[in-house]
């Protein structure tokens, strides 16, 4: 497959409706590693500041009903968040077809999800690349809950072509799987570092 940065197609207007919960997908490989850590890690921040976001994970080549990998276990319980009962789950179209927002571990899976629905086109994007392109956009206010969504959207697909100057090494998110404890805090703070930058002109985080 190919490893360019997503070049093509054009955000849908149909996807997202103003006053519903706005439906992230995130995804990897096995759904053990970096998209447990992708899923719990925005839900955390999805509460912290009241957005009307929900989020699901799952992988493009999962075995369903395995355990969290033991270190993201760890490395969420340290941050106060819990993952007993969680199991993972194969993606599928059904996934799909309700996702406002799929957020991706690397290119490869950018472009199998939009081989798997078309639809996604230009709603699909790498974790680190989608970031990537929210450090570019400006909003002159916070934006609300239920605007934030559908702006990040269609204001980094007008910024895709940004990602030609994007390091190619920087692009995908490293799987940590068989490496050690540091690596997977290595891709725990890379997911939080992205969220900052993806949610930083929406609601500011609540304490307490």
């Amino acid at each position: 497959m190919s490893h360019e940065p997503v070049t093509h197609g054009r955000p849908s207007g149909v996807r997202h409706r103003s006053g519903e919960e706005f439906n992230v997908v995130v995804v990897c490989r096995a759904n053990l590693c970096r998209s447990p850590l992708m899923e719990f890690l925005l839900r955390q921040q999805i509460e912290l500041r009241n957005l009307n976001w929900t989020v699901s994970s799952a992988g493009t080549d999962a075995s369903p009903g395995q355990r969290i990998h033991p270190y993201s276990a760890e490395l969420l319980a340290e941050r106060g968040i819990e993952t007993d009962g969680w199991v993972s789950r194969g993606l599928d179209q059904r996934m799909l077809s309700e996702a406002n927002l799929v957020l991706t571990a690397t290119e490869e899976q950018r472009q199998l999800v939009e081989s798997l629905d078309p639809n996604l086109i230009g709603l699909t994007f790498p974790l680190l690349q989608f970031a990537y392109l929210a450090r570019s956009v400006r909003s002159n206010r916070l934006l609300g809950a239920a605007e934030l969504g559908p702006w990040l959207i269609q204001e980094s697909y007008h910024r895709r072509k940004r990602l030609a100057n994007f390091p190619e090494e920087q692009r995908d998110l490293e799987d940590p799987i068989g490496r050690t404890m540091n690596r997977f805090r290595q891709c725990a703070h890379l997911i939080t570092d992205a969220y900052a930058d993806v949610l930083a002109c929406g609601p500011p985080v609540r304490w307490g």
